[in-house]
């Protein structure tokens, strides 16, 4: 029986979970941690989604295929695992989703896609956690040596992601580090390689720069019935290829195998709609789950 979940979302298209407030020139910003800064998918967005894809699989209302006993079943199924003010907490607990990956533009070829030490220890403590630990090396550098971009295959010749000169060099690790990210990565194998050709790990001091201030920010205009600008504003949104991942736990053993069914039937689906801009094509993720099996 399950005892926790990573769920992996891979995204698809631009994500935007916003964070209801502007920051500097950017009116709409999206969410991020308050310790690190980092771009995240907060667990009430995520909770939301969820639930609402919930919904729309089991109707809570009759409809032509649904009759009011199957809708009242239904929404007492959702409302065990996702709570209801006279119920109290559903059986499942959401973690917000964690930034894992993250395409930075490179200058000289396809992007590189970044990740850092920091980010996959808390990837190794996340999946401990879930009892579905997952093997993780450790790719600081040693002590006193020079911050490095790591890279399967690296080039001979500097590269340029963003503005910024990189003398990449081999991960000896590399191997090891795919298998960890695997699991969460819920794409076919031709784009599991192709992504896999574009890993790299930087140091988590020159990742905070590239997650602070180069994700993709779009102007965004509302016109009148004359075609003339009515508002004006700049947003900013996470890019395609980002890997998030989320820790599902069942609150308690004896919602292990709901939670279980839930999750699996979710999977299965494989695609999930997150953040605003929905009717724009935004925000569809590509899930994976890792999970641990009991004892029992």
């Amino acid at each position: 029986m399950s005892k926790g979940n990573l769920l992996g979302l891979f995204a698809e298209t631009p994500l935007h979970p916003g964070a209801g407030q502007a920051a500097d020139v950017v009116d709409l910003p999206v969410a991020r941690e308050g310790a690190t800064g980092l771009p995240h998918i907060p667990d009430t967005g995520l909770k939301g989604a969820l639930r609402q894809w919930a919904e729309e699989k089991w109707p809570i209302r009759p409809n032509d295929d649904c009759d009011e006993d199957q809708a009242d079943a239904n929404k007492k199924k959702i409302e065990a695992l996702f709570g209801a003010p006279d119920s109290g907490a559903g059986q499942l607990m959401i973690s917000s989703a964690r930034l894992l990956c993250l395409p930075v533009r490179r200058l000289d070829g396809p992007y590189a896609w970044v990740t850092t030490p920091y980010l996959l220890e808390r990837l190794r403590r996340d999946s401990a956690r879930c009892e579905c630990a997952l093997s993780i090396p450790d790719t600081r550098p040693a002590n006193g040596a020079p911050p490095q971009l790591l890279m399967s295959d690296p080039p001979t010749s500097p590269i340029f992601l963003e503005e910024f000169s990189f003398t990449p060099v081999g991960l000896s690790d590399y191997e090891n580090v795919k298998s960890a990210i695997t699991p969460l990565l819920g794409a076919d194998d031709s784009t599991k390689s192709r992504i896999f050709s574009q890993l790299a790990i930087m140091t988590d001091e020159e990742f905070a720069w590239f997650a602070g201030n180069a994700l993709p920010v779009n102007a965004r205009n509302k016109l009148d019935d004359n075609k003339l600008s009515e508002n004006l504003w700049y947003e900013e949104t996470i890019p395609p290829d980002a890997l998030f991942y989320s820790v599902v736990l069942p609150r308690h053993e004896q919602a292990s195998a709901v939670c279980d069914d839930f999750l699996k039937t979710l999977v299965d689906n494989k695609y999930l709609q997150i953040g605003g801009n929905e009717t724009v094509g935004q925000g569809w993720v590509q899930l994976a789950r890792h999970h641990g099996e009991s004892n029992e």
